[in-house]
């Protein structure tokens, strides 16, 4: 492979998942789950690195569930088999306490398999990075950095998602393991704060707790 494609690789895949990967895990961002600008822009990285590697000729693994999503969004979902995506937030519950893990994005094939779609994406890049010999780190869905709280939260941004109608949550308990799982707590808070709080300390602007 000549070096011209790794560093194309590197501008035009490998460093914008990298900070996407980035942007998923730095705020709680409300956002609707099937129209936001992270969805769309994970989507528009879907359909450049599944094809990246036929332009260049670039001898990958066939991934099906990848080719799957990227179709579907190239043909508006019309094409079969139908796979929708839908971002998520997540967030850990601890002692009744809250706090935020990441954004996700989850692919859906009909009737009842999903699949989580950041996964399928990192495993076609780092693929390719490992073709080119481009000697990049491979790229994994990290966490964020914040600690718990007394309610899980969210930061309204409307250049992310204009018109949020609804916010898919997701709350997980690690296990002794250290994974996570699924958790119903037996209390779930959780408020939605205007953007320009961010910054500032979330818990002064918390509904009080009755």
């Amino acid at each position: 492979m000549t070096v011209a494609i790794a560093i194309k690789f590197q501008n035009q895949i490998y460093a914008p998942t990298f900070q996407l990967l980035n942007d998923l895990v730095a705020t709680p961002l409300a956002m609707d789950p099937d129209s936001n600008s992270l969805l769309h822009r994970f989507e528009g990285l879907c359909l450049h690195a599944h094809h990246f590697g036929e332009r260049n000729k670039i001898p990958v693994k066939n991934n099906r569930k990848l080719r799957d999503i990227a179709d579907s969004i190239k043909h508006i979902r019309s094409k079969d088999p139908q796979v929708t995506l839908e971002s998520f937030g997540a967030w850990e519950y601890k002692n009744d306490l809250f706090r935020f893990i990441s954004h996700g994005i989850e692919a859906k094939w009909e009737p009842d398999k999903t699949m989580d779609a950041i996964a399928c994406l990192l495993g076609h890049v780092n693929e390719l990075n490992r073709k080119l010999q481009a000697n990049l780190p491979d790229l994994k869905m990290g966490e964020s950095g914040y600690g718990f709280y007394d309610w899980a939260f969210a930061y309204h941004l409307p250049l992310v998602s204009i018109a949020t109608l609804s916010h898919r949550i997701r709350i997980l308990e690690r296990t002794e393991t250290g994974n996570y799982r699924s958790f119903a707590p037996p209390n779930l808070r959780f408020v939605v704060l205007a953007g320009d709080l961010i910054g500032s300390r979330p818990e002064d602007h918390f509904p009080e707790i009755r």
